[in-house]
């Protein structure tokens, strides 16, 4: 669960993605600007109040927005699901 009004991004040009295997992902804040992928396969993605712009894709099962969103996706952004093959590394 994210409750802060922030830009989630990775520095440099790399993008984040913001998994969940099995659960859902929740957004409650005034707003967020996403620069990456929210992945929830078996889950759902609720985006709550203000306007979240996502530059990147939103996979989940279902899908849940009380406020306004806006999504910007390329096909480059699906190319880190390639390396779901070689192990998903965490970042600290």
């Amino acid at each position: 669960m994210f409750n802060n009004s922030v830009i989630y991004e990775s520095p440099g040009t790399d993008c984040i993605c913001i998994y969940s295997q099995n659960g859902d992902i929740h957004f409650n804040n005034s707003g967020a600007v996403i620069r990456g992928t929210i992945y929830a396969p078996n889950g759902t993605v609720v985006l709550n109040n203000g306007l979240h712009t996502i530059y990147g894709r939103i996979i989940a099962q279902k899908i849940i927005f009380n406020g306004g969103i806006e999504v910007i996706s390329s096909p480059g952004d699906l190319v880190f699901m390639e390396a779901f093959d070689n192990g998903i590394r965490l970042v600290r």
